[in-house]
């Protein structure tokens, strides 16, 4: 259960590829090893979903946080996309670390709990699966949110320390600042992916039945990744339907990993109605039904308040860490100021 609490801040105003030979696991776009149908829109939770989400969780925020990060609302909007941007085909190292943040194949874990780490996590669906020898293909997204959002808490925490330190116009200031308007955007592209059903589940493309069977004929052939969640998206989905369904801001409590996992099992929870939808031709791109539409524009706007709310969490927290004494933190920003 994802764990948050009310603090009634002041609001400001304001594809999975078709083809076999290429890796598994959802994706954002087409892998650059796969060309896409014809038809297909050159806008790639497609690039349009992730600008939703961060632009719309930046547009929700409250005055409390700092000046310089909402001013930056346009960029934050742009950085949606980018962790996906940087998928290079030639950058194998990159891609081979980065690709199973994206998604995380939820039944796997058989509701079992996640473990404390991804190595953890690796070992128990080694133990879960013996006959599998790529666990880690299981997707690591809730882990890569909970590493993301306390690198943001640690962002926040230096500038806090080095604008009380050196002042507004310090470069170190100013470089807090940009690393944590980076960050903050990049988070919100795993958000973004968590609430993405098809992020969240094995049947990421077309029902897979070798890992469940398929009694009621959902789709098993590849094409409904992209067709959801770009064009549709692209298609139907408009800000002012997203602005409509967000909530108030809240700070959230307990653990990070703990609110990640339970972003994944939500999304999962919609699975079955996705394919639902598909089966009766309601996800047409041109012309969904209005509860094909209501899922889309839902699970948008549902990025977009757990992003803000991070943002604002971590803000938060950040305050309480800067107030403690870290002799090691300390020293190394003193060094730098004297470098």
């Amino acid at each position: 259960m994802i764990n948050s609490i009310l603090t009634r801040p002041t609001l400001s105003a304001a594809a999975r590829p078709t083809v076999a030979h290429c890796d598994p696991g959802p994706v954002d776009r087409f892998e650059p090893c796969c060309a896409p149908p014809e038809d297909e829109t050159g806008i790639m939770w497609g690039a349009k979903g992730h600008f939703l989400v961060n632009s719309q969780a930046a547009e929700s925020m409250p005055d409390e946080m700092p000046p310089f990060f909402r001013e930056a609302a346009n960029r934050l909007g742009v950085l949606g996309a980018h962790p996906d941007r940087l998928r290079f085909r030639a950058l194998r190292h990159l891609n081979n670390a980065n690709a199973v943040d994206h998604y995380m194949n939820a039944e796997l874990l058989q509701g079992r709990d996640a473990p404390r780490d991804r190595y953890g996590y690796t070992l128990l669906l080694k133990e879960l699966e013996p006959d599998n020898n790529q666990p880690q293909k299981a997707g690591t997204l809730p882990y890569k949110i909970a590493e993301m959002y306390e690198t943001l808490v640690a962002e926040f925490t230096l500038y806090r320390k080095e604008l009380a330190r050196s002042g507004p116009d310090s470069p170190l200031t100013r470089q807090f600042q940009e690393n944590a308007i980076y960050t903050a955007g990049m988070l919100g592209h795993f958000v973004a992916d968590a609430t993405q059903p098809l992020h969240a589940t094995v049947h990421h493309d077309g029902w897979d039945e070798s890992r469940e069977p398929n009694p009621e004929g959902f789709r098993t052939k590849p094409g409904l990744h992209s067709q959801f969640e770009t064009r549709l998206v692209d298609r139907q989905v408009e800000s002012e339907a997203v602005a409509e369904r967000i909530s108030e801001p809240r700070r959230w409590e307990g653990d990070p990993l703990a609110w990640g996992l339970g972003l994944v099992r939500e999304s999962q929870g919609l699975v079955r109605d996705l394919y639902t939808y598909e089966k009766n031709g309601e996800l047409s791109p041109s012309e969904p039904s209005p509860r094909a539409l209501d899922l889309a524009v839902g699970r948008i706007a549902r990025g977009a308040e757990v992003l803000r709310d991070l943002w604002y969490t971590a803000w938060l927290r950040s305050g309480e860490l800067a107030s403690q004494e870290d002799p090691s933190q300390d020293y190394l920003l003193a060094a730098a100021n004297k470098g």
